[in-house]
């Protein structure tokens, strides 16, 4: 018996030895290659320094593009990232080698973006992608954008009416409170059916900032990206049970599919409106029955089927809900505050807004006139680039770009930062606004 028990205690420690020698062997990868970058720990690699809730992960690449130049690697558990603020690197991998490059960098905790039934368009690949971006689009047509434009105007003037009653007690205050309650306002209306401004009475809002405030420095995310195979099975499992891996997540899209299929059967008793409402009603027109537990990512139905299934629907609903929340509540934050700071711009801005718009109502085309006040809002994001973390593909096949050979599965990153403050792209004053 202690024989036995002494093999026991043998095997596991060599079998503990194998795999720290394993992930020390992968958190080598980029020294091996005599690529420049940050050093790596075994199973985490850098995740502690990129989930650092209080050094946001952008920061921290563009402080490591100053360190170690253009081109570097660091690694995401056992991913490889390589991070390039080249341009002619991010010319070829963004637009010349697309077909090498269709895949977006997968959440740790994401669904299967093959076969999972709820892939929405910022996570799906390959034509599965290429059919859910086509029945998209004209969502965003000059034609689609000039129907909303009365409900958006609606929002804003309840968002002025709020700060105007706000702003009485001369004090000064957050202002991307407002922009927030704003922005999730206009989408509830615009995505969701909503029917009355319900600015500071969202039911969305908590569980909205809670995804966008939750910390990534947490055990079950380093495990998922650590050990991707356990990550997957935790996928796997939940979805057996019609469950997501992250709880807020199924609030979220519980809450999502709860107002689709209140949809699906109004819709059925009265019959498909003549002009749809919202984008439900705009999904829900390209609506059909499809298994995508047996269809994957190159099924030859997803380049014949026009249509959406009910879950696609439901996800494109709560992509369309995040996507536009967070960029555009913190675009108009940071516009707002560069504007306080240059008080000569934003009068100019003022003296734009009074000579397009001749009364008080906002046409598609006077936005599309105010050249200056454009130029502004894309000067903003240039200092603030958000959404910077999007910036980047998975190469889905062994490729070379320049000088570096790129293995199948590799994430190249783009240092938006880098490239926005880059002094030969935009002159030695590249830093002022």
């Amino acid at each position: 018996t202690m024989i036995f028990l002494l093999y026991i205690l043998a095997a596991a420690a060599s079998a503990a030895v194998a795999v720290y020698q394993y992930f020390l062997w992968q958190s080598q990868y980029w020294r091996r290659r005599g690529m420049p970058g940050p050093d790596s720990r075994p199973f985490y690699g850098n995740m502690k320094e990129i989930n650092n809730f209080h050094d946001p992960m952008p920061l921290k690449i563009h402080e490591w593009t100053k360190k170690y130049g253009k081109v570097y690697g660091y690694k995401e558990g056992v991913k490889n990232v390589l991070v390039t603020s080249d341009m002619d690197m991010i010319n070829e991998i963004f637009v010349k080698q697309f077909d090498a490059f269709y895949a977006r960098r997968e959440p740790p905790l994401a669904q299967d973006t093959d076969y999972n039934p709820r892939v929405h368009l910022f996570e799906s690949r390959g034509s599965r992608w290429k059919r859910l971006r086509s029945l998209a689009s004209p969502s965003f047509s000059i034609n689609s954008l000039k129907k909303i434009r009365p409900i958006v105007e609606d929002s804003a003037i309840k968002m002025v009416d709020l700060l105007e009653m706000r702003h009485g007690d001369g004090k000064s205050f957050n202002i991307n409170g407002f922009f927030s309650e704003f922005t999730l306002d206009t989408i509830c209306r615009l995505v969701l059916g909503q029917k009355e401004s319900n600015m500071f009475n969202n039911p969305y809002i908590d569980v909205v900032q809670s995804i966008f405030l939750q910390n990534l420095d947490r055990p079950v995310f380093h495990l998922a990206t650590g050990a991707p195979q356990v990550g997957k099975a935790m996928r796997n499992l939940a979805s057996k049970f019609n469950r997501h891996v992250n709880p807020i997540f199924q609030i979220l899209y519980a809450d999502i599919e709860k107002t689709v299929n209140a949809r699906v059967e109004e819709r059925a008793r009265s019959g498909n409106p003549e002009i749809p409402s919202d984008f439900i009603d705009l999904f829900l027109d390209n609506a059909a029955e499809f298994d995508y537990q047996n269809h994957g990512e190159f099924s030859t139905l997803n380049s014949v089927t026009k249509a959406l299934t009910v879950d696609e629907v439901i996800a494109q609903a709560v992509v369309f809900l995040l996507a536009g929340y967070d960029t555009t509540s913190n675009a108009l934050s940071y516009t707002t505050w560069m504007l306080s700071r240059h008080p000569e711009i934003m009068k100019r801005c003022q003296e734009e807004i009074d000579e397009v718009c001749s009364d008080s109502s906002i046409s598609y085309e006077d936005c599309h006139n105010m050249k200056y006040l454009d130029a502004v809002c894309r000067e903003t994001l240039r200092f603030y680039p958000l959404a910077a973390r999007a910036v980047s593909r998975t190469a889905m096949k062994d490729t070379t770009i320049g000088d570096y050979d790129i293995d199948k599965g590799t994430i190249v990153m783009a240092d938006t930062y880098a490239v926005h403050f880059n002094k030969d792209l935009w002159g030695e004053d590249a830093e002022e606004f």
